[in-house]
């Protein structure tokens, strides 16, 4: 299996929850994953994966904004 696929797999292991404490985790050093159920290791995940969700919803704000303020008007840019 290439690399991208095995992304791919693990990214969708990782949305699902199969009732047990193990959190599928990567190396710090971005070679390879792991599966762990130590809550430090569980934070730090979790609080890597919110700083990327805040990073890639941010700029939904200014396009809210904009889809209130305008609807399905053509803007005339």
């Amino acid at each position: 299996m290439g690399d991208r696929s095995a992304r791919l797999v693990i990214a969708e292991l990782r949305k699902m929850d199969f009732g047990d404490n193990y959190i599928i985790v990567s190396y710090s050093d971005g070679k390879g994953y792991y599966r762990t159920a130590d809550i430090a290791e569980i934070e730090a995940f979790a609080a890597e994966m919110r700083s990327r969700a805040l990073q890639i919803f941010a700029p939904l704000k200014k396009a809210n904004r904009i889809i209130k303020e305008y609807g399905s008007q053509t803007l005339g840019l």
